[in-house]
């Protein structure tokens, strides 16, 4: 994972039934993203944006350690959302790489297994620092080497070496950087 300073485990699948395999499998993965867990229980603050992040708010609502006053979930399409009933939840339907919110309005911006799915990574990237206030966190979660999945929308997977310059160019500082996959 990326924990980036300002100067993006959601699911990718939706309305499938819950098998024991695929339950399998988000286990092993949320296994394999404890570290990304322990930066959020670290780093998240305030008011947390969401980007993509589908379903993640309900995983990490249920960890008493990760500490937001709100948090927003933008998302493409709303199909993609979870029903919640929480009154620190919102949802705003949109394009991370155009956001329709103000600048610096963000503590906390997350990132979750998403930039592999947008053809144009770095209008997210700086959208994400655009919209975190002086002093917030943006915590990635960045594949190198995932598997093709939510075909037609898997463009890319991404170096260390890709992850620096990225975000060196959107004005993020990088303060951590851990690989979480082991021979992933």
């Amino acid at each position: 994972y990326a924990v980036s300073h300002c100067g993006e485990i959601n699911t990718h699948e939706t309305h499938m039934k819950q098998t024991a395999v695929k339950k399998f499998v988000y286990w092993a993965k949320n296994m394999r993203a404890r570290p990304f867990f322990r930066a959020l229980e670290h780093y998240a603050k305030g008011e947390v944006l969401d980007v993509g992040g589908r379903d993640f708010f309900t995983k990490a609502r249920a960890n008493p350690r990760i500490r937001f006053a709100s948090w927003t979930n933008l998302e493409k399409d709303a199909s993609f959302l979870p029903e919640v009933r929480d009154a620190r939840y919102r949802e705003v339907i949109g394009d991370g790489c155009h956001m329709p919110f103000p600048d610096a309005v963000f503590d906390t911006a997350v990132n979750s297994l998403v930039l592999e799915h947008v053809f144009e990574p770095m209008a997210m990237l700086k959208e994400i620092s655009r919209v975190l206030r002086p002093g917030g966190h943006a915590l990635f979660l960045i594949p190198q080497t995932a598997a093709l999945h939510s075909v037609p929308e898997h463009y890319c997977n991404f170096t260390r070496f890709w992850i620096e310059k990225a975000m060196a160019a959107a004005h993020l500082e990088i303060i951590e950087l851990k690989p979480v996959g082991g021979v992933w």
